[in-house]
């Protein structure tokens, strides 16, 4: 017997084999959803010509269907298909979705790429959205009561999958976009996609299933709810909300669906964590636009940067081009004789054209309006060109424009902007996760159960805005602000996420009856709609209190909402601490803190 256990224990100390295609097709499947949604904000503002205020309700009221749509998922799983075929077949909605923001490069109007907007985010939403709450349950559903113990270990893991998708996302899909277009930057994702589909898809003969109500006959929450709902008037003294439905349901049906009663109650209040927390991908990125950009490489060209020197100056030389010609005609004759004298030796010769470039860089914009056609510079080019007159900025404009008129031999330098900066949220919490899982928590102890980490996730929220608001108000005082100012925000809003939304997503689970747990997922998902609609809704008024009511004057990014966002937060994590500080765990585990 002793040696049995002992023999048993080891397997149900590892994950169980299954969990790494979850995982994988978690990593596809995010770098899908947040490669496109990375680019979104300024491929509204800058292509489609909308303000600022029109891109923030727009991507909040797509993130607000996108996260309502689970609570249909979750239905469609529990009472017909069962998770594994939900997720499985409302993909294929998820890949058309892509495909059609993909497509939209194809149209030249705006109307036309707009139309294409709407639709392609309405059926991106209804596959994100459908799929969501079982991926994240079905991971649950591998570790049966043997395994237990590791479930917030398997969350972490979860978690982190996610963001490794999300860095690999904002890492490279603003990199296709600057090369080759939006039609790949918005295609690639779909690709992503179907390979996500493809890696779930390979786990099928080793997933543990949880049969739908419709096979096992069970009552759903919603049948318990709305017969509960409706007899309410019935109740007979001393008896509860829930105690009519036992008349017509099972004990245990009824107490599966009372079980999220209480639950729901400490996620009323989650909605406004997610109004701060998805406005990275709004709020956030538009304020980035008006902050300096980063870059890898600095400005002056080292001999590495000519990749092919020879092209280089067969290309500059031959006098086709009008641009070329206009960039050879700029450079010093002496950079030019020590060019002619470097002959074929690669390595002299790269180095006498980055010192002839080099000379381009310390001299005038090699802008010329008569020269240059802005339809086929690069978005960053257009960008820096609008920046104020200074040495630096135009060291930049000139490296940019050498890189747009020679991108077959001179080497790109990475930009850091905006959309790149997102990359800083995943990267932290794949970093942040680990640690508080394996080192801090457990330090904790009691201290460290799931609703107290979640009310100090929602005070740090509040702080991260208080920094960005203190920023807005340097850049709207002319203060020209590197990108990478916004570094000191991301580290508390992520800390505050890791806090907030990994335990919410244990919490959930952990807390809701077997029967009920992609429900309650849907649930904890809606509270993200509802912060997305909040941004949506507040943004509206605001234009009409803060700005002139016809959305000519800007107010999404401004210190006085940023400022809102945080105080709003601060009154709410208050009371969610309050209302915390009352729950009762179902799960004994998680009120001691483990």
């Amino acid at each position: 017997m002793t040696q049995t256990s002992q023999t048993a224990r080891p397997e149900h100390d590892r994950f169980p084999s299954q969990a790494r295609y979850v995982l994988g097709n978690e990593a596809a499947e995010r770098y899908s959803y947040y490669g496109m949604k990375g680019i979104l904000a300024l491929y509204i503002t800058n292509v489609l010509i909308m303000s600022q205020d029109q891109a923030t309700q727009i991507i909040h009221l797509f993130s607000f269907v996108n996260y309502f749509m689970p609570i249909l998922g979750g239905w469609v799983s529990e009472r017909f298909w069962g998770r594994y075929k939900t997720i499985l077949w409302i993909s294929l909605s998820y890949c058309a979705g892509h495909g059609v923001l993909a497509l939209s490069d194809a149209f030249v109007t705006v109307d036309a790429k707009t139309i294409c907007l709407y639709v392609g985010l309405g059926l991106i939403a209804f596959g994100s959205g459908g799929i969501k709450p079982c991926v994240s349950a079905f991971m649950g559903d591998q570790f049966g009561p043997e395994r237990r113990h590791l479930l917030p270990k398997a969350y972490a893991a979860f978690y982190w999958s996610i963001n490794l998708g999300s860095t690999a996302a904002f890492l490279t899909i603003p990199y296709i976009r600057k090369e080759w277009g939006y039609s790949w930057a918005f295609g690639v994702p779909g690709i992503a996609m179907a390979v996500a589909t493809f890696v779930f898809w390979l786990g099928t003969s080793k997933y543990v299933m949880v049969p739908p109500t419709s096979k096992t006959k069970s009552a759903g929450f919603f049948r318990v709810f709305l017969f509960a709902l409706s007899n309410r008037r019935n109740r007979q003294a001393g008896q509860k909300f829930w105690d009519p439905a036992r008349a017509r349901f099972k004990d245990s049906e009824v107490d599966a669906a009372a079980s999220l009663g209480p639950i729901l109650m400490v996620f009323a209040l989650a909605p406004v964590f997610w109004a701060l927390f998805d406005q990275t991908f709004s709020t956030w990125v538009l304020q980035g636009e008006m902050m300096r950009p980063a870059y890898l490489r600095a400005a002056d060209f080292k001999p590495s940067d000519v990749g092919d020197p020879g092209l280089f100056l067969a290309q500059a030389r031959s006098g086709t081009n009008a641009v070329m010609a206009s960039i050879w005609e700029a450079v010093p004759e002496p950079e030019k004789s020590r060019m002619a004298e470097a002959g074929a030796a690669v390595p002299d010769l790269q180095a006498a054209v980055a010192e002839g470039l080099n000379r381009l860089l310390a001299g005038a914009s090699l802008f010329r309006a008569d020269v240059f056609d802005t339809n086929a510079l690069g978005p960053e080019t257009l960008l820096t060109l609008r920046a104020p007159p200074d040495p630096e900025v135009t060291a930049r404009v000139n490296r940019l424009l050498i890189e747009d008129t020679f991108p077959d031999s001179i080497v790109r330098s990475y930009r850091i902007g905006p959309e790149e900066m997102l990359a800083a949220n995943p990267i932290f919490v794949m970093i942040f996760v680990p640690i508080m899982s394996i080192l801090v928590y457990p330090l904790l102890g009691r201290f460290a159960t799931p609703l107290k980490r979640m009310s100090a996730g929602m005070f740090l929220a509040a702080g991260s805005f208080v920094i960005v608001a203190w920023m807005q108000v340097r850049i709207d005082g002319g203060a020209q602000l590197s990108i990478l100012w916004q570094t000191l925000p991301y580290v508390v809003l992520t800390i505050a996420e890791v806090l907030f939304s990994t335990t919410g997503l244990e919490f959930a689970f952990r807390e809701a009856a077997p029967s009920m747990k992609s429900i309650i997922t849907g649930f904890w998902n809606l509270t993200v709609a509802f912060g997305n609609l909040l941004v949506t809704v507040v943004t509206g008024i605001a234009d009409h209190v803060l700005g002139d009511g016809t959305g000519g004057h800007d107010v999404a990014v401004s210190p006085q909402m940023f400022l809102f966002y945080a105080g709003l937060t601060f009154v709410v994590a208050i009371a969610f601490s309050v209302i915390a500080s009352f729950y009762r765990y179902r799960d004994s585990e998680a009120a001691r803190g483990h």
